[in-house]
């Protein structure tokens, strides 16, 4: 652990950077505590890493919400990353309105009668919506549409679970090691659950991962590096 009360802003971020490369929960907490000091003291890459660590979860716990107010305070400050991420995030978010309001309209529709099915709801403007941001790089939008995609489009499915899983969502990778681990496909279920044990601290994941060890399908040592 790094003593920074005698660091620059400029010092802080640095070191930020140096343990987020190192990645695993220990180095992306010491990031996070470091990288929102500089934040806090206006340093505008460290509000845009901060944002980052919030959103996915590294090193703290995920909150949407501040991951958008340190997105604003960089874009403040000149940050025009940041500025593409907001907007990225608003559309994902347009699309995630407009997608549980039809949902919940096929709910409240539902009939008691099993021969009549839910009123035909068109997803495609939202689906789209959610397409463009996990094209621009948003997290949550391919992992939505992994979501949307079950029981629809198995290839599609897992096409945007994984691809939300490689790019570091927590949920999508337990989803995928359950998956792997169902299939029977135990080298890679070690692989996701070794991650997410190590990225996130899942004590759940940790132990399956364990268990796939005691039972010689790897050794979680060969999952270390990340990403």
């Amino acid at each position: 652990m790094i003593i920074s009360n005698h660091l620059t802003p400029e010092q802080k971020y640095s070191n930020a950077c140096e343990y987020y490369a190192r990645g695993g929960y220990d180095n992306y907490t010491e990031c996070f505590r470091l990288c929102k000091e500089a934040a806090e003291e206006g340093h505008f890459k460290a509000q845009e890493l901060l944002a980052v660590l919030y959103m996915r979860g590294y090193g703290t716990k995920r909150d949407e919400e501040e991951a958008l107010r340190w997105y604003k305070e960089a874009a403040k400050n000149g940050s025009i990353e940041a500025e593409k991420q907001i907007a990225i995030y608003e559309k994902y978010r347009r699309a995630l309105e407009d997608y549980r309001a039809k949902i919940s309209f096929q709910d409240y529709y539902e009939h008691d009668d099993p021969h009549i099915p839910p009123p035909e709801v068109d997803f495609t403007a939202c689906i789209r919506l959610f397409e463009e941001a996990a094209n621009e790089g948003c997290v949550d939008a391919q992992y939505m549409l992994g979501a949307h995609y079950m029981w629809k489009d198995e290839k599609k499915e897992w096409y945007w679970r994984e691809k939300a899983a490689n790019n570091g969502s927590h949920p999508a990778m337990r989803a995928l090691a359950n998956h792997l681990y169902a299939a029977k496909d135990y080298v890679g279920a070690l692989q996701w659950y070794a991650k997410a044990a190590r990225i996130f601290g899942d004590a759940k994941c940790a132990f399956r991962a364990g268990l796939l060890v005691g039972k010689g399908y790897g050794d979680v040592k060969d999952y270390d590096a990340w990403p």
